[in-house]
């Protein structure tokens, strides 16, 4: 049997062999000391130090890109991505047609990468295609946080023709 003699708080205290802890997503030492018992004696106590690095997380996207879209009609995508361990996050658009740019939360074009904090983040994906921008182009976008984790998300956008007047 092993008995727990000592533990910091997350450590749970038992008198089986099987230990749990619940480890919250930050940096931290856990100390537990402990000592081995059979049935007549029991050893000195030992301490094991255990550093806890939390899981670095890579950004997610939660939204799923509009592919289709008519030429001289604005083209609006509303980019959703969650990260639950970075505060920050990068956006950029990698490749795509001169007509698309990325706007933050306030309409404001973003000319270099967007910092949003919170792991949490929502900007647009917006343009006006013309007429010699019918067909067929590939978008690419990626989003970094603030560990160098990364993720693209890569579609077809289809520019539609509008059957202009003569």
């Amino acid at each position: 049997t092993t008995t727990i003699a000592s533990t910091t708080s997350s450590i749970a205290r038992a008198e089986t062999d099987e230990k749990t802890a619940t480890v919250l997503n930050e940096d931290r030492q856990e100390n537990v000391i402990y000592r081995v018992c059979d049935l007549t004696l029991c050893s000195e106590q030992a301490t094991i130090n255990i550093t806890i690095k939390p899981a670095q997380y890579t950004p997610e996207f939660t939204s799923e890109p509009i592919t289709t879209t008519q030429q001289d009609e604005q083209y609006w995508y509303q980019i959703s991505i969650r990260d639950i361990d970075s505060p920050q996050l990068t956006f950029k658009l990698i490749n795509g047609p001169d007509w698309l740019s990325i706007n933050d939360n306030n309409g404001e074009k973003i000319i270099n990468d967007l910092w949003v904090n919170k792991g949490k983040a929502t900007v647009t994906l917006v343009g006006v295609p013309k007429n010699n921008d019918v067909g067929i182009e590939e978008v690419k976008l990626k989003v970094i946080d603030d560990t160098n984790k990364s993720i693209t998300q890569t579609f077809s956008l289809t520019v539609e023709n509008f059957n202009d007047a003569p």
